[in-house]
Formats: structure tokens, C-alpha cells, sequence
């Protein structure tokens, strides 16, 4: 592999780290200035679709809101030409509302993939998907 690969591969894997660690974990959302285009497309669980970076930062706020305690780290990368693969896990304490769902004070595990491109060194598109369901489940929203 070429270092200049390799290069890229560790830069998008740095991205990745920085919206976990800083903006997710963290709760910084202006690092994602840094590594999402401002053009960027979103496309998540049931056929949502988010457009723009303004989009990812309501959503992001909205589940730090629902969890306030929310804790997401980074299983495993995998990187190849202009995109990296994610898995994820994210812990935490349904203290707030998560829609129309009121604080239960129960506890999520959830984990999720995301695969995300890139362009010029930002991110223009993702496509992530997590168990919602469980993560319902979890929270004592629905029943199965």
C-alpha cells in the first residue's frame, strides 16, 4: 500500500475519531465544521434523509438532549479509497425527551454501522444504520 493511502486512510479514520471523541462524546459540535462538508447527505434508518451540515448537528444535539450522558466509541475502521467503514457503540441514560418519547431513566446499548465518503478531505455522504428498534426497546417505548 502507498503511503500516500495510507495517509488518507489515517485522515479519514481521524475524522471519524473526531466526531466520536470531540462533537458525539465530547459535545462540541463546531469540530464538525472540520470534517463534514456543509453540502453534506445523510442517509439514515426508515429512509430519512438529512441535508447539510446544520441538519447533522440538530440531529446529533437532539440525541445528546435524549441522553445526556451519551458515550459513543469506535469498534473498528476500515478504510478504503474515499470511504471508511464504521462500527459503532453508543451507551447511555434516556434522561430527556427523544421525540415524543418523555425521560424513562433506562439505560441503551445500541450499536450501528455508518459508511461514509469522502471529498477533499471532508465528508459529503453517509449511510448509517443502527437497530432503532433496540434502542425503542430499550428505552421502554415499544414493546415486542
Amino acid at each position: 500500500m502507498s503511503t500516500e493511502k495510507q495517509t488518507q486512510a489515517d485522515q479519514m479514520k481521524r475524522a471519524s475519531r473526531t466526531i466520536i471523541e470531540k462533537a458525539v462524546t465530547g459535545r462540541d459540535l463546531d469540530v464538525l465544521d472540520q470534517v463534514y462538508s456543509p453540502d453534506l447527505v445523510w442517509h439514515g434508518p426508515g429512509g430519512r434523509e438529512i441535508k447539510g451540515l446544520e441538519g447533522m448537528k440538530e440531529m446529533i444535539s437532539g440525541y445528546q438532549a435524549a441522553f445526556p450522558d451519551l458515550r459513543m466509541t469506535a469498534e473498528r475502521q476500515i478504510a478504503e479509497g474515499d470511504t471508511l467503514a464504521v462500527e459503532w457503540r453508543c451507551v447511555g441514560t434516556h434522561d430527556g425527551p427523544l421525540g415524543d418519547i418523555p425521560p424513562t431513566g433506562k439505560r441503551i446499548d445500541i450499536r450501528g454501522h455508518v459508511m461514509a465518503r469522502f471529498e477533499r478531505g471532508k465528508i459529503v455522504e453517509e449511510f448509517e444504520v443502527f437497530d432503532e428498534l433496540r434502542m425503542l426497546q430499550q428505552v421502554g417505548a415499544v414493546e415486542l
